[in-house]
Order: structure tokens, then C-alpha cells, then sequence
């Protein structure tokens, strides 16, 4: 079975991150049956046995990399499939992508109840995060003064969890590339 794993706040390969190789070694030193990442935002593809318990295995990874990298940050495991599910639900038809160009998914790990958190607007009104479940939210962004919004920290402080996102076009090429 193929898993994607989320890295949060890595830049791979620069001053103080993980590089590449370190990477997919910390997932296969864990117990993956091969990992591939997957361009520099802390984004890996790997491939597990049926019987793999998924948080053993990010445990074992944060562990690695803490110890090996001097990195600690949150890691979110999802089943390729359900990506590419997603991807073919398309969230986005149902909003303005007009005035918002810019489409993310966040994800975290998120126990209480969503009900009432959804839609969520950052204060500058550049990201409106419009829909959402306890472990991920579709959100969409645009450029004010060049700069764009973002839904990481609007959705950390409402949420008050660790939260990492990637661009629409993440999954989009993610999915074309792995089977």
C-alpha cells in the first residue's frame, strides 16, 4: 500500500534541514518498503506491508530524524488513494477560484468537534479556508500587495494544533507521478 507522508516547516536539503537522502533513509530505517521524496516541501511517497501500523511508523520517523537531524516537527500520514479521491472530488468547484487563485489542503490531526470552525477567514481576508474535517481543510488564497495568503497559521491559531499545507498542485502532480 502507498502512503504519503506531510511533513511540517521542512525545507529539504537547505541549512538546518533534512536533506533528501536523509529523508527517505529515516522512513526506510522505519520500516517502509521504499520512500521517494517528493519535491523539497517535506512531502514522501512510501510504500508499507498491509499489516504496517501507521503511527509506530511516524513515531520511528520523528524519532530518526530528531536524533539524526536535530529536527522535530509534526508528520501527517495519508493513504495515497484517498488523494487521489480527493483529487477527483475536486473541493474547489464548489468556490470562487476567481478572486481566490490560489487552492491549498492543510493537514493536522484535530480531536474536537469542526462543527461551527468552517468557513474561517484569515484577518487580512487574503485566505478563506471554506471547508474542513478533524484531519484536513480546503482553502483558497489570493495576492494582496503581491504577498499570498496562507492557511497554516489562520488554521493553527483557530485550531490550536500543528498544521502543514501544500498547494492544490502538489497533489495534482503527486497523484499524476505515483501510482
Amino acid at each position: 500500500m502507498k502512503f504519503v507522508a506531510f511533513i511540517r516547516n521542512i525545507n529539504v536539503g537547505q541549512t538546518r534541514f533534512p536533506s533528501r537522502s536523509q529523508l527517505e533513509q529515516a522512513f526506510l530505517a522505519s520500516g517502509a518498503r521504499s520512500a521517494v521524496s517528493f519535491q523539497s516541501n517535506g512531502t514522501v511517497v512510501i510504500e508499507l506491508v498491509n499489516d504496517a501500523n501507521l503511527e509506530i511508523l511516524r513515531d520511528h520517523v520523528s524519532e530518526y530524524l530528531r536524533s539524526r537531524c536535530n529536527f522535530s516537527e509534526a508528520i501527517f500520514v495519508r493513504d495515497l488513494e484517498s488523494i487521489r479521491s480527493l483529487v477527483h472530488q475536486d473541493p474547489y468547484a464548489v468556490v470562487d477560484c476567481e478572486r481566490y487563485p490560489h487552492r491549498y489542503v492543510s493537514y493536522y490531526e484535530f480531536t474536537d468537534t469542526v462543527e461551527g470552525v468552517f468557513p474561517l477567514e484569515s484577518p487580512k481576508q487574503d485566505c478563506l479556508v471554506f471547508a474542513g474535517t478533524g484531519q484536513e481543510a480546503y482553502s483558497i488564497a489570493r495576492d494582496i500587495r503581491g504577498i499570498s495568503g496562507y492557511p497554516t497559521p489562520v488554521l493553527e491559531r483557530r485550531l490550536q494544533v500543528p498544521v502543514t499545507t501544500r498547494s492544490w498542485t502538489t497533489l495534482l502532480r503527486l497523484t499524476a507521478k505515483f501510482n
